[in-house]
């Protein structure tokens, strides 16, 4: 895969959120000072000397929730995952997003569809003109937070005239999805076309043996007959994930980018993951928010810099290959 020296930007953005730590720990200060005040002066409710201890501890613990409040640790827009991570963010998809893969639903709206095609546009454009044949998607410990993103991008790739592949690598995400999504996959090395025009393919034995006995042998097969069959191959993991942990299918990933979930995502789990990635010597190419409200939607493409692109001939997302034959046999 396109590999950048590990931290070049996203030390930056912990550089940026450790400075904000000493403005916490004085916030911590002044109101318990301001705590232990008002407690000294309560003299007719205790004697002095309790009164300051107690205004002091009220005063911590008002201070420790007013920094552990829930706006202050988690990342709700591009200016908070920039601070967190120095990471450019690739798309911002509505949580209708989330709501079309729920069971029952009717499918993607307009809008979603529309912020989707912009997600490939913009990935297309930050890795250097061209789509890599393998994304990643590293997800963090919530599956919830990215039901439907890999879906969703998989069928705008089909939607702007490339053929593409789902992997179901991420059980735990799928099982949350809308049923219809995961009909065929319990059959071994079954390749499903779904209606949206793209292939979901599950992963095979041969790559569960390598994740357990830590061979590559199986995972290089199947994700070379991929890049054989498919432009744009698809899939979503975690650290934990089975059959296919992160540490499993990150050496064959073209590109990773990073999902999470305005006003759900924690900060210091989203940190944890960029340096899990950058510790296998992987720089992220940018962070997927989902769930993001029209009110913190803004303009992406003036947000990136010059370091966030990565430098390469770009390609046509289109391709001559025959997509009429698209089984994949591990």
């Amino acid at each position: 895969m396109t590999r950048r020296p590990a931290g070049h930007r996203g030390g930056t953005g912990r550089a940026e959120h450790g400075r904000a730590l000493p403005r916490r720990a004085a916030l911590v200060v002044v109101l318990a000072l301001l705590g232990g005040t008002v407690g000294a002066t309560t003299a007719e409710l205790a004697p002095r000397a309790a009164g300051l201890v107690l205004g002091l501890a009220l005063g911590v613990v008002a201070a420790l929730l007013v920094v552990r409040a829930p706006g202050s640790l988690r990342v709700h827009g591009v200016a908070d995952v920039r601070r967190a991570t120095g990471l450019p963010v690739v798309g911002q998809l509505p949580s209708s997003v989330r709501r079309a893969a729920r069971p029952g639903t009717t499918g993607l709206d307009a809008s979603a569809r529309t912020a989707l095609r912009e997600t490939v546009q913009n990935l297309r454009v930050l890795d250097g003109g061209h789509l890599p044949r393998v994304l990643l998607l590293a997800r963090g410990e919530r599956a919830t937070d990215s039901v439907g993103v890999d879906a969703g991008l998989a069928r705008a790739a089909v939607e702007l005239g490339g053929t593409c592949a789902l992997v179901h690598a991420d059980p735990e995400a799928h099982d949350l999805a809308r049923s219809a999504t995961d009909t065929d996959l319990a059959l071994p090395r079954h390749t499903a076309s779904d209606p949206s025009g793209y292939d979901r393919v599950p992963v095979p034995d041969v790559v569960t043996a390598s994740a357990l006995r830590f061979v590559r042998t199986g995972v290089d097969r199947f994700f070379d007959d991929l890049r054989a069959t498919y432009q744009l191959t698809v899939l979503q993991v975690a650290s934990d994930s089975v059959p296919a942990p992160l540490r499993t299918v990150l050496p064959e990933a073209d590109a990773v980018v990073l999902v999470a979930r305005s006003g759900r995502t924690r900060v210091d789990v989203l940190q944890a993951l960029v340096g899990e990635l950058q510790s296998h010597g992987v720089e992220p190419l940018g962070v997927v928010l989902t769930g993001v409200p029209p009110r913190r939607r803004v303009l992406l493409r003036p947000t990136w810099t010059d370091a966030d692109v990565v430098g390469s001939p770009p390609t046509a997302l289109a391709h001559p290959a025959d997509t009429r034959t698209r089984s994949v046999h591990p």
